[in-house]
């Protein structure tokens, strides 16, 4: 798919540029020829023919669940509400009579392996989302929404070739100290040594999915410091939170990226981030999902991937993710699976 490059892009209204609105709605247009405005961003770059490619990455059958459970982030951040599970008893119940169990379930959609739709995180200067949705209309009744993730479902689903950039495995190797309940920052460079030291070259359409080691890190971590570091203090290693990482994304056409941490960029951003200061530029947010509808996967479970591909010496894959189908929806549970 002909896209231009980052700095081609124009400008998101009283924003940086690498606003990427044009250019999908032109290709949805074409396209689909609704009149209406795109909502799946990069997930465009899934056609198919690209992802009847990606399935020649399938070689051994090997796979690869990439769900953290639902209930392991047992001390979640940013006052958000923790999962609550009912069994229900079918015997109990006024006018059944069958031997029978029901589960009721309730959870934030952050609280584990998730993707964040493109009406997550909008552009915090001037409160709008991608293709220019105001605050105000993510507010409505979710049927009165534009469509946001369901639209993905409509589209069917997200697969295609997947690639793993395992930072972690990579540090260890090569003798780099970090702590992955710290900020620090993946920068590009380092991305493209990992990519380097694998192997990997990309192809337009891929997903990708960096392995910080945060998650393990967390399944390792006593109470006491889960506590801490996870629920009262927002601090995780991730993606360097910068223009630069939002160009690289996007020239390499890629259609989505996740990581096994809270925020796929490092937390909190660093004292002089727009977020902090005066929004003149934008964090990784605001680039991905707002100027360039690029959907962003967080709290990935890649333990069992990265000991596969390690063990095959591959780092890429077909890769399937099935969005909730729920009208409205901003965000979904990834419903994730690497096949090798």
């Amino acid at each position: 798919m002909d896209t231009p490059k980052f700095t081609e892009l124009p400008n998101i209204p009283n924003g940086p540029k690498g606003c990427a609105w044009a250019v999908w709605n032109k290709i949805h247009e074409e396209q689909v020829g609704d009149g209406k405005k795109d909502m799946l961003g990069t997930l465009n770059h899934l056609t198919p023919a690209v992802v009847a490619a990606a399935a020649a990455e399938i070689k051994t059958g090997s796979r690869a669940a990439l769900n953290w459970g639902l209930d392991a982030y047992t001390y979640v951040g940013f006052h958000r509400q923790k999962l609550e599970f009912k069994a229900i008893d079918a015997r109990v119940l006024e006018g059944v009579h069958f031997y029978a169990n029901d589960d009721q379930i309730t959870f934030n959609t952050q609280i584990s392996s998730q993707w964040d739709g493109v009406c997550h995180f909008g552009h915090q200067k001037t409160g709008c989302y991608y293709n220019g949705i105001t605050h105000e209309e993510m507010q409505q009744p979710r049927e009165q929404r534009p469509s946001s993730v369901d639209g993905w479902t409509k589209a069917g689903g997200i697969a295609g070739r997947g690639v793993l950039l395992d930072y972690a495995r990579w540090a260890q190797e090569h003798g780099v100290k970090y702590s992955p309940a710290s900020a620090t920052e993946i920068t590009i460079d380092a991305l493209e040594k990992v990519a380097a030291w694998e192997g990997v070259t990309f192809t337009a359409g891929d997903i990708l999915l960096v392995r910080t080691g945060w998650l393990r890190w967390h399944n390792d971590a006593d109470d006491e410091t889960r506590i801490r570091l996870t629920r009262d203090k927002h601090e995780n290693v991730g993606v360097a939170a910068s223009e630069a990482t939002a160009a690289w994304i996007w020239d390499h056409r890629l259609a989505g990226v996740a990581a096994d941490n809270p925020t796929l960029e490092s937390w909190p951003p660093n004292e002089t981030s727009p977020i902090n200061v005066d929004h003149n530029n934008a964090v990784l947010h605001e680039y991905m999902l707002t100027m360039l509808g690029c959907p962003i996967g967080e709290l990935w479970d890649l333990e069992a991937l990265s000991e596969l591909c390690a063990s095959s010496k591959r780092w890429s894959f077909f890769l399937t993710s099935a969005p909730i189908n729920i009208r409205g929806c901003i965000a979904t549970p990834a419903n994730a699976m690497a096949v090798l």
